[in-house]
């Protein structure tokens, strides 16, 4: 079992907020406030929580518990909230000089040493079991280091099919740092007809089977859903 969920962090802001307000920037909880991520106290508090979902019975787990989204059964998946709002004091800082577009990586090295610590603790008593992280937005790019073996990263590429575009670079990049690689992208359609594009798709799916991506993962929630069809059918027929 090894899925993707959006934004599971969130919970915390649920559970935490009136009893640990300093686990929160600026000690200001609310729905759309991050996590101070690089705090002790919070990378203790997710890792235990996922230790004891993994000691829970592979069928309780396997089946999913609403009130702890980030159990998948054999692995946990962590997400930081849909904002850039880490605060002026995480450490490690923000990278400006990474500061690109939607997708850049001035929070990489903050967001991946927060997976890295909790993949660490939880790997020593649960090495058989995985952490999931999204690569997205401002940590779209890579860390400067090398991830543990117990993560796998889902790269969200809105930058790109071509060889030399931007998001295929930076997949490149990330099959040097992780273990297991997964690709989480957003097939909007913009129209009422589906986009013709057999010979890219194709092109795209073999760059990713070159890469050992192991799964593959959309959002279809376009004006016209059904306009998506076609890339679906071409994308399966290539697998």
């Amino acid at each position: 079992s090894f899925q993707f969920r959006t934004h599971t962090l969130a919970v915390y802001n649920k559970r935490h907020s009136e009893e640990h307000p300093d686990w929160f920037v600026d000690g200001k909880p609310g729905p759309n406030v991050q996590l101070r991520l690089w705090t002790p106290e919070v990378v203790e508090q997710v890792s235990r929580d996922i230790e004891e979902y993994f000691k829970r019975p592979y069928e309780e787990r396997v089946v999913g518990d609403p009130t702890f989204p980030l159990g998948l059964g054999n692995a946990c998946k962590i997400s930081p909230l849909d904002n850039r709002n880490f605060g002026d004091d995480c450490q490690p800082p923000r990278q400006p000089e990474r500061k690109g577009g939607f997708a850049d990586g001035q929070y990489s090295n903050y967001w991946f040493t927060f997976v890295k610590r909790v993949a660490e603790v939880v790997g020593k008593s649960h090495p058989d079991k995985w952490i999931s992280a999204p690569a997205y937005a401002s940590h779209f790019e890579p860390p400067t280091f090398d991830l543990p073996s117990n993560v796998g990263v889902h790269v969200a590429n809105t930058e790109g099919w071509k060889p030399d575009s931007y998001g295929m670079r930076t997949l490149r990049e990330w099959r040097k740092r992780v273990t297991r690689l997964f690709v989480y992208e957003y097939w909007y359609s913009k129209g009422r007809f589906p986009k013709i594009r057999p010979h890219e798709l194709a092109d795209y799916v073999q760059q990713l089977k070159e890469l050992n991506i192991e799964g593959w993962q959309m959002e279809f929630f376009g004006s016209n859903p059904a306009a998506e069809h076609l890339d679906f059918y071409v994308a399966t027929k290539m697998l």
